[in-house]
């Protein structure tokens, strides 16, 4: 009988940790071994800016793909993901072009995201809660009164009707608020509905993904510090980043699959976006740039924050994601941009020497470091002692 296997990666920090170049490098050490493996995503949606570089200079920042396809591995987007009809078209389109896998399966139970949701986000964005700008929040919550999910696109007179419920939710909610952004935004529904019919055909609407795949790669979004429980409110995300959303798929599809949880952080802190970064303002760290930086300054989330490592904070959402999963699982420590520091900087530890002194500060029994957005094949782990 076929040894089933997952590897779960979540990020231990406040998002941009590496985990879409860790996912790729998991996926091509599956293929490797002769695996293709399906990528999963498990938390989060839209929203997701997960960047791979490849050897031969390809380059993707996946937001509704899984970050495996410029590897040629399928996606599979899970229960729960906000999903963006209009987005979906024009990443399938870039993924295409490179040379990537377009082969994508939806859960029934994805949310819809609209040009409402989109406009509602960017016209309320004022309450210093920080937003990426494209609805994410705003789809969750509406969500929750007024639902419009995957399996409506496979019935358009369901679909119209939904949209319009939409309509009227965001008509009522500005009350003379933001009526200008709601109206211009209604105005783009027909654009929406033909996003809608175009991509039906392009995805598989299904309630699971086919758990013959021998290994699943399961993508997880943010990290645990933006988890909505294990963050500090009001700056999270209204989505569950630990890797319990992934083992509730693995048990669902009862295939027997044995995780390894990767767990992801850049070689110093970061934060993109509203919020505490502990560290900050303290001796900042000298990080040598990368080029293809993808956080960039914008307009939602400011400039792209830097602090050294907070090993306490690090510990406490090691801590959590154990909570939210088990303790007896396998994990590996993953230690990404170490090419842009010089040793590991942290807050109250000083400088340390590099990614297995890390691993050891806090108990982690297995490391694997990696360089920014280079596209080498993953190394084994370290153990350890």
């Amino acid at each position: 009988m076929m040894k089933r296997t997952a590897d779960i990666v979540v990020g231990l920090g406040f998002g941009d940790e590496g985990k879409g170049s860790t996912v790729d490098r998991l996926c091509r050490a599956s293929i490797s071994r002769g695996t293709t493996p399906l990528v999963a995503r498990f938390s989060g949606g839209h929203q997701a800016g997960h960047t791979v570089v490849c050897e031969d200079g390809r380059r993707h920042v996946f937001s509704q793909l899984g970050s495996g396809a410029l590897a040629g591995c399928p996606t599979y987007l899970g229960p729960g993901f906000t999903f963006d009809p209009i987005g979906f078209l024009a990443e399938r389109s870039k993924v295409e072009t490179l040379g990537g896998c377009t082969d994508v399966s939806v859960d029934p139970d994805a949310l819809l995201v609209t040009p409402l949701d989109m406009a509602w986000n960017k016209a309320t964005s004022g309450n210093g809660h920080g937003t990426c700008g494209v609805g994410f929040g705003a789809t969750v919550e509406r969500d929750l009164k007024v639902s419009m999910r995957v399996r409506d696109l496979l019935h358009l007179g369901v679909l119209r009707h939904r949209l319009a419920c939409v309509e009227d939710y965001y008509r009522r909610a500005a009350s003379g608020r933001h009526q200008m952004e709601v109206m211009s935004a209604i105005l783009r529904d027909s654009d929406y509905l033909d996003a809608c019919a175009r991509v039906t055909p392009m995805i598989e609407v299904r309630r699971q993904s086919s758990p013959h795949f021998g290994h699943v790669v399961m993508e997880g979004s943010q990290g645990v510090m933006l988890d909505e429980r294990h963050g500090f409110f009001p700056h999270v995300t209204r989505s569950k980043t630990t890797s319990v959303n992934a083992l509730r798929m693995l048990r669902r599809w009862s295939a027997g699959h044995e995780p390894t949880v990767w767990e992801v952080t850049r070689a110093y802190a970061t934060r993109h976006g509203n919020g505490p970064l502990p560290g900050e303002g303290m001796t900042s760290p000298i990080v040598r740039r990368n080029h293809a930086e993808t956080n960039v300054d914008n307009r939602w989330q400011g400039k792209l924050r830097e602090a050294p490592l907070d090993l306490g904070l690090l510990r406490y959402a090691r801590s959590c994601e154990e909570a939210d999963s088990s303790s007896d699982l396998e994990r590996v420590l993953v230690v990404t941009c170490v090419d842009q520091v010089d040793g590991i900087p942290t807050v109250c530890d000083g400088l340390l020497d590099g990614p297995l002194a890390l691993a050891t500060s806090l108990g982690a029994k297995r490391v694997v470091s990696s360089v920014s957005e280079v596209g080498l094949p993953m190394e084994e782990p370290c153990s350890v002692h």
